[in-house]
C-alpha cells in the first residue's frame, strides 16, 4: 500500500511527480553545493537527512527513478562538472508543494526547512564562533524559502542576514 506522498506523486503529471520525488537530492545540492564545496560536515548532515527523508516522507524520496537521477546531478556537481541553475525545476516544485493537501505540504515544508537548516549550519564559522552559513548558502536558503513558502527560525533568518554583502547605496 503506497504511503501518503507516493499516492500524491502518483496524481500528478510525470514531470511534477519526477520533481517531487528528486527534491530531496536537489534540496541537498542546492545548498551543500551552494559554494560549490561539499564539506566533510555537510555531507555527514546530508546523509542524516537522507535517512530521515526515508522515515519521514517515504522510500520513495530516497529510492526511485527521480531520487537516483538528482544523487547523479549531485555526484556531478561535486566533480566540478555540472553548474546548472535550479531555478526550474524549482518552479516545477513550487507548483507541486501548492498542490499538496494541507497537512502533506506542512510535513514536507518542515522536513524541507530542517534539511536547509542542518546542511546549511553544519560547517563553516571558526572553531564555532561566526556564521556558519556562507554567502552563497544564504542565497540558496532564500531561494528555497521563496520558491517553497519555508520559514526559517529567527536565528537562522538573523545568520542569513549577516551571511549576505551589504547593498551598495
Amino acid at each position: 500500500m503506497p504511503g501518503a506522498y507516493e499516492a500524491f506523486a502518483d496524481s500528478l503529471p510525470n514531470e511534477e511527480r519526477d520533481a517531487l520525488l528528486g527534491s530531496i537530492p536537489l534540496i541537498i545540492a542546492a545548498v551543500a553545493g551552494a559554494d560549490r564545496q561539499f564539506q566533510d560536515e555537510e555531507v555527514t548532515a546530508a546523509i542524516d537527512q537522507l535517512l530521515a527523508t526515508v522515515e519521514i516522507l517515504g522510500p520513495e524520496f530516497r529510492y526511485s527513478g527521480p531520487a537516483q537521477r538528482e544523487f547523479d546531478v549531485i555526484a556531478q556537481r561535486v566533480r566540478h562538472e555540472l553548474h546548472d541553475d535550479l531555478s526550474q525545476k524549482l518552479v516545477v516544485l513550487r507548483t507541486v508543494v501548492r498542490k499538496m493537501p494541507d497537512d502533506l505540504r506542512s510535513r514536507y515544508q518542515d522536513f524541507v526547512q530542517r534539511t536547509c537548516v542542518a546542511i546549511a549550519t553544519a560547517a563553516g564559522g571558526f572553531l564555532g564562533f561566526g556564521n556558519p552559513i556562507s554567502e552563497q548558502e544564504a542565497i540558496a536558503l532564500r531561494k528555497l524559502a521563496a520558491a517553497l513558502d519555508l520559514t526559517y527560525p529567527i536565528h537562522i533568518r538573523r545568520l542569513i542576514a549577516s551571511a549576505e554583502p551589504e547593498p551598495d547605496r
